[in-house]
């Protein structure tokens, strides 16, 4: 197998001899990484529902429940599909569901925060299935099968990969700004031994909101990020864990809404009493895929809207 990194050459070897490398790994989960629980499919919520489609006009974004991971879906307001994350494998069919209910054909955009299997699992499922302009990733070389498997169905749809790296603009269109905040170019050197720290962490502007999407990003990696964090709307990070979500850091962004995305009865006790208490204190109202199932919220420029059937 090959990697498609669009990298410099030093560094596309790398891909190449990591790749390679793979090919000969065992199958099996590293100790010690933090896979999605046995809660991996959507709730009876989403269940009972398709999402509610994009408004004419609107930044929408659809927090899929996906059980214990994340997989949101942007639509833009000139109606470009940018999906974030997959969820874990085992929900990948529900998220082409979602999708197909959505009617997207087209994803103009796959961003992959980080190589956890409760991120990237359903991704496997979603690549040869729709069209895709382009994948997005960090720089983060892995061992397990599922990250195998996802660069396989990249490399079979003849994709290359752009690497996210910290002050890169992503825009799609005039109306949108999206900005990578995170992760620095050497994602693997920034990160050390935790995969979560290397994860994508996106904010997207619109008119006068905002959304900041932090993958897992953890507390090392919130007290580093630069420039203007306020935003309305806020993708709590790593499933509402205690290692996420400090209150320095929820002090720069302020959010009006938290969105946890996790499963219900996970193995984990996510989200975390005290950071959700730590959310309703600074004002946000907090929303649980958990409870709630697929969650949409929706902006036209002057506030977010929670938008339910």
């Amino acid at each position: 197998m090959r990697s498609r990194f669009r990298r410099p050459a030093a560094l596309l070897a790398l891909c190449l001899a990591v790749c390679l490398c793979l090919a000969g790994c065992s199958l099996s989960t590293p100790a010690g990484l933090p896979y999605a629980s046995a809660s991996s499919s959507p709730s009876s919520a989403a269940s009972s529902s398709a999402p509610v489609p994009a408004a004419e006009g609107a930044l929408t974004l659809h927090f899929f429940d996906v059980g214990q991971g994340d997989a949101t879906l942007v639509t833009t307001p000139a109606g470009e599909n940018i999906l974030i994350d997959g969820g874990p494998r085992a929900s990948g069919q529900a998220l082409c569901g979602y999708l197909d209910a959505l009617g997207v054909q087209k994803l103009d955009r796959v961003i992959a925060t980080h190589p956890h299997e409760d991120h990237i699992g359903g991704l496997v499922a979603v690549i040869p299935r729709y069209e895709i302009g382009e994948v997005v990733m960090p720089y983060y070389p892995a061992t397990t099968k599922v990250y195998r498997d996802l660069l396989t169905a990249i490399d079979e749809k003849g994709l290359g990969i752009t690497p996210a790296a910290q002050g890169m603009a992503l825009d799609l269109d005039s109306q949108t700004a999206w900005q990578v905040l995170w992760p620095p170019e050497d994602a693997e050197s920034a990160a050390g031994d935790n995969p979560n720290n290397a994860s994508v962490v996106l904010r997207i502007t619109f008119g006068e909101d905002a959304v900041l999407l932090t993958g897992d990003a953890e507390k090392e990696v919130e007290a580093q990020l630069e420039g203007e964090l306020n935003s309305g709307l806020l993708k709590v990070g790593h499933h509402g864990s205690s290692t996420s979500t400090s209150a320095a850091f929820l002090k720069k962004v302020a959010p009006g809404f938290a969105v946890i995305m996790v499963g219900q009865d996970n193995s984990y006790n996510h989200p975390n009493a005290k950071v959700v208490q730590r959310l309703t204190q600074a004002g946000a109202q907090v929303l649980r895929t958990d409870e709630a199932g697929t969650i949409t919220l929706q902006s036209q420029g002057q506030g977010w809207q929670l938008v339910q059937d």
